[in-house]
């Protein structure tokens, strides 16, 4: 955090104590721990218990396009974390693409299963929020997988979007009763999908409801999208899913290492060439 508070060159640090009960130490703590001063810490909640100073006016700010919207940084596991720097259209770009794919309403109700610091946590944010749709959270790490069947039908979730592996350990674990009536739209993204995840959802979720198979990067957003229904095909468990068919202004290359392009059927680099990624 201390790394990409400096990379990042950030200048307030926002922080939520107690589930938005004030702590008026929270923020001193938070700094000590990052080595900042304290005044770029702001917790959210003592500002939600009215803390001092603070306008609830429309600051009325002009946002350009080409404005930064976010910096999401990666992993690090092949080095020093990257921040990933994206604009306002770009990822305007993105969410309008997920929002056509999925036929997107404000009568939907999406799933947040992710950590936000994951860049698909934007895809569900934004996708709700910018749609007028209901964003529901569900921490896996503190919360477990025990409650989420019911969870999920409680609340009557529309799309849920995962990764496939804690998929896995949560449909092992379901009946052969569930359907979840609500659910129309499973989408597994972040690592390959297989014929398993695609028997689970045939077991388990309504015949009408549809499995999509989303291959994107952090520095892309989404660019290939595939739909199965419980007509599809069955590919055998183990076999990889295809990544499936292009999205609106995203162009997939794949190169050798000099940067042709190679045959159909030989293996490549993948290259994205589009006006909407990252900086």
């Amino acid at each position: 955090l201390a790394y990409m508070l400096r990379d990042s060159g950030a200048g307030l640090v926002l922080t939520m104590s107690g589930e938005g009960r004030a702590d008026p130490h929270a923020a001193a703590r938070l700094a000590a721990r990052l080595g900042i001063d304290s005044g770029r810490v702001v917790d959210v909640g003592e500002a939600m218990a009215g803390g001092p100073g603070l306008s609830d006016e429309n600051p009325n700010l002009h946002v350009p396009p080409d404005a930064l919207a976010y910096i999401i940084y990666t992993s690090g596991s092949t080095g020093r974390p990257k921040g990933i720097v994206f604009d306002h259209r770009s990822v305007l770009a993105g969410i309008r693409n997920y929002t056509n794919a999925f036929h997107i309403t404000a009568g939907d109700r999406l799933t947040l299963l992710h950590s936000i610091s994951f860049s698909s946590a934007m895809v569900d944010i934004f996708c709700a929020l910018l749609n007028g749709a209901a964003l529901y959270p569900w921490n896996v790490k503190t919360q477990g997988l025990a409650g989420l069947e019911s969870w999920l039908d409680a609340e009557a979730v529309t799309i849920c979007d995962w990764v496939p592996t804690p998929f896995r350990y949560f449909a092992d674990a379901l009946t052969g009763q569930t359907r979840f009536p609500h659910l129309r739209l499973l989408v597994l993204a972040s690592e390959a999908v297989t014929g398993r995840e695609v028997a689970l959802h045939r077991a388990h979720f309504a015949p009408g409801s549809i499995l999509v198979n989303r291959l994107g990067a952090t520095e892309t957003y989404n660019y290939r999208l595939f739909f199965i229904d419980h007509d599809t095909p069955l590919p055998v468990d183990g076999s990889l899913v295809p990544a499936g068919y292009p999205v609106p202004d995203k162009h997939v290359l794949l190169v050798d290492e000099a940067g042709r392009q190679v045959p159909t059927g030989e293996p490549g680099e993948i290259v994205v060439k589009s006006r909407y990624l990252a900086r």
